[in-house]
């Protein structure tokens, strides 16, 4: 019982960790990036603004791991509060959660947060890493 505290503390630390960092700020870097990847010129407003979008779907992919991950691990919060019933949330959905979570994330954070402005298109000659996909 005390492995299942300790394992639950853990848990709730990274996920809070992964949670807080989701909401940093993105970097200059990476906007460049982002920048290079759609051909779009970014003027100092629109730069702004696809800054805070960036970092609003950031945030919900995230969090989507997070929760994926915490409701993964539901038969062992059922374990420490109720035993008996901790093999009733063992079930298929509650162990894939930990991969559906982030993928339904992932669709609303590009789906519903990140929009390509519109405007002026620039072809730049840099070379393009894995790292900008």
């Amino acid at each position: 019982m005390t492995g299942d505290w300790i394992f639950l503390t853990c848990l709730w630390i990274v996920s809070a960790v992964i949670i807080l960092a989701g909401f940093w700020p993105v970097s200059q870097e990476r906007l460049a990036r982002w920048s290079a990847r759609f051909d779009v010129r970014l003027s100092a407003e629109t730069a702004s603004w696809v800054r805070s979008r960036l970092r609003w779907a950031r945030s919900v992919r995230w969090v989507a791991f997070a929760v994926g991950v915490n409701l993964s691990a539901l038969p062992m919060y059922m374990n420490v509060i109720d035993e008996s019933r901790a093999g009733s949330f063992s079930n298929p959905l509650t162990s894939s959660s930990v991969f559906l979570a982030p993928t339904i994330g992932a669709l609303v954070a590009e789906l519903l947060i990140v929009q390509r402005p519109t405007g002026e298109r620039s072809a730049v000659l840099i070379r393009r890493r894995s790292q900008d996909y």
